[in-house]
């Protein structure tokens, strides 16, 4: 399923995805970037058109059982497809997240701070907001700092120029 999903990408695309060591570079990150969001916008399209043809066919026939189970098995399938789909991609864009820390001379640890604790303090703050406004929306403004300085950190900034602790500078 990996191996598929990634390979209409280039050859160095695709290696980029495979395994968390080395390093990538600016073009390649965002490539991989706007690859990601043109399929899954392709796979929610799918999906609601699988969905949709269903009900389609069913017509005024959709309450019979036979009908009831086609639609069962139609959204089945469906969330079964973006489940592996959804692993795929979160994997892909792991990797590549930890490969553009790694040309920014980071460990791919600082993955935990960008992601984790921006979603922390984002989900706290939202569990707050009701009862307390003021720390609410503390937590949520320090998580759009964080998401922002992430995405200027990988996106943005130039990667370490010539070797680095994790291999040698990206060809693109």
């Amino acid at each position: 399923m990996f191996s598929r999903l990634f390979a209409i990408l280039p050859p160095h695309l695709q290696q980029a995805v495979a395994h968390p060591a080395g390093r990538i570079g600016r073009l390649p990150y965002w490539l991989l970037f706007l690859y990601v969001v043109v399929a899954f916008a392709f796979l929610l399209i799918a999906t609601v058109a699988a969905v949709k043809a269903v009900d389609i066919l069913a017509g005024p026939a959709a309450d019979h059982d036979d009908w009831g189970l086609a639609r069962t098995l139609a959204s089945g399938v469906a969330a079964a497809a973006w489940g592996a789909y959804a692993g795929a991609i979160v994997w892909g864009g792991f990797v590549c997240a930890v490969k553009r820390l790694h040309d920014r001379d980071k460990s791919g640890h600082w993955l935990w701070f960008y992601f984790g604790v921006s979603s922390l303090a984002q989900a706290i703050g939202e569990a707050i907001e009701k009862s307390a406004p003021g720390p609410s929306l503390v937590l949520q403004a320090v998580a759009a700092f964080i998401s922002l300085w992430s995405l200027i950190d990988l996106g943005f900034l130039r990667g370490t120029p010539g070797p680095n602790h994790f291999g040698p500078p990206p060809r693109l």
